[in-house]
């Protein structure tokens, strides 16, 4: 299989997040890390991810692409990509520091290292988007409040 070489991403918000265990898809386990990368559509950051897998697909856009334009209230305004591996991927604070892969959340603001590779299996053929790190550049500030035992409403 050929890949690109090593792209660094702009900023963008996180969708889905399996970092710190492999995902799940009703009941079963992938086997893989991902990471639903959420770019703005018509940000520098979004051009410059379209501009790269333009020069590594030699399929002129023919087959499957991993770039999704968002549907929904959440993700209309949105192109959605979805970046796996099978090894956790390392991880990183705004500072270049080490985290655990469970500080990073669904809405925080992120990079990431990737890699485009092809895939051709049968009748499926296409792009797929291959995750190496990911730096959280800012919280989305969704913890909830601590709050005493008599305020829990459940």
């Amino acid at each position: 299989m050929r890949t690109s070489n090593d792209i660094v991403t702009g900023e963008f918000d996180t969708g889905f997040v399996h970092l710190a265990s492999t995902e799940e898809i009703q009941g079963k386990d992938t086997g893989k890390y991902s990471i639903q990368m959420r770019f703005k559509n018509g940000s520098e950051a979004l051009k410059e991810l379209e501009g790269a897998l333009e020069k590594f697909d030699e399929m002129n856009g023919e087959g499957w692409s991993p770039l999704k334009v968002g549907q929904g209230e959440y993700d209309d305004g949105y192109v959605i990509v979805k970046a796996k591996t099978k090894y956790q991927p390392i991880c990183k604070n705004a500072n270049g520091e080490m985290i655990d892969a469970g500080a990073i959340r669904k809405g925080d603001t992120c990079r990431a290292i990737i890699k485009f590779g092809e895939f051709d299996s049968g009748s499926m053929k296409g792009n797929t988007v291959f995750l190496q790190k990911v730096q959280r550049i800012a919280d989305s500030g969704t913890d909830f409040p601590a709050a005493e035992d008599s305020d829990l409403p459940f």
